[in-house]
């Protein structure tokens, strides 16, 4: 069994909350662009808009470009929730535990295990961002065993 315990930081925590942040903006671009592109054309068809105010349909694209960009900012309760606390391999099982939520992935469907010297990110089949091991955190096992387990998938960053 490999486990690391404990909650993120430095490096690989600002690496966890980047993929949350991208993670984010993949849901706002894949639910206000449909959203917006319906009310331009409700607008058009209805009330012809866009040819009476088009500093209005500017307007909108600024405020969507901006949501896209900024993150959500969240608190540091929040981030303490969702960080991963604990990461383990148990038999062919990969398990990430957090305060609020607990993900199992199969290591068959492991495509790559990124080593970014101070941690390790899975990369699966199906997106998941939850899955980083910061190295000073291993509690059981060895940075040799866990690397023997993934040889020929893991890549230098």
């Amino acid at each position: 069994m490999i486990e690391f315990n404990g909650y993120l930081t430095g490096t690989s925590q600002k690496f966890f909350c980047k993929q949350i942040v991208k993670l984010q903006q993949k849901i706002i671009l894949f639910t206000l662009i449909p959203i917006f592109i319906i009310l331009m054309i409700v607008f058009y068809l209805m009330f012809d808009v866009i040819a009476l105010y088009p500093e209005v349909i500017i307007s909108e694209i600024i405020l969507s470009a901006l949501a896209l960009l900024l993150p959500n900012i969240q608190t540091k309760k929040e981030k303490e929730k969702i960080t991963p606390q604990k990461v383990y391999i148990d038999g062919d099982m990969i398990v990430s535990k957090s305060n609020a939520a607990v993900d199992t992935r199969f290591m068959k469907d492991v495509k790559e295990v990124r080593d970014y010297d101070e941690f390790y990110y899975f990369v699966f089949k199906a997106y998941s961002y939850r899955f980083v091991c910061q190295k000073d955190l291993l509690t059981q096992g060895t940075i040799e065993e866990f690397e023997n387990l993934f040889t020929g998938k893991i890549k230098k960053m």
